[in-house]
């Protein structure tokens, strides 16, 4: 979800704890936390992809931190970060809910989400397109606003936490 060139965004360093202290802030539409811990293979993956693939939306927040946030609430919302979850008629896979193949394991699921978060990238809310197919819908607009929010939240919190 880049946007425009590089203007030096600062990098976290990202670890597989902080991941996880992460996912424990997170929360589904209803405003109920997490009842279960993310799984370690799963901070692992999300570590590993927000390293090498960091989101620098935003200049204040360390792309790798934006990247491990969104990872963890979005697949909360989606999946409740359960990997064999199987969604639209059986046409979405994974804690990400990608269309296509299931993924096998994390490490899979974060290479799936990736490249399709990227490519999204080009409409004016950084989920827009995953949520409706294409930019410029009201739905989609107001779904991206509340992962990113939401993100952006859990990120405020974890800060905040002494």
């Amino acid at each position: 979800m880049p946007r425009g060139e590089n203007l030096g965004y600062v990098v976290a360093l990202i670890t597989p704890a902080i991941v996880t202290a992460l996912a424990a802030l997170a929360y589904d539409a209803g405003g109920i936390y997490a009842a279960k811990p993310l799984p370690p293979d799963a901070a692992q993956a999300i570590s590993d992809e927000c390293t090498a693939h960091p989101i620098n939306r935003y200049p204040w927040v360390p792309g790798d931190l934006m990247c491990a946030a969104l990872y963890t609430f979005h697949t909360f919302r989606e999946s409740k970060w359960d990997l064999l979850a199987v969604g639209d008629n059986g046409k979405a896979h994974g804690p990400f809910q990608v269309w296509g193949r299931a993924p096998r394991t994390w490490a899979e699921a974060c290479r799936q989400f990736t490249p399709l978060l990227q490519r999204a990238s080009v409409c004016d809310e950084p989920l827009e397109m995953l949520a409706a197919g294409k930019c410029g819908t009201a739905d989609g607009a107001r779904i991206s606003r509340v992962r990113t929010g939401g993100a952006l939240g859990i990120l405020y919190q974890w800060w905040m936490t002494p």
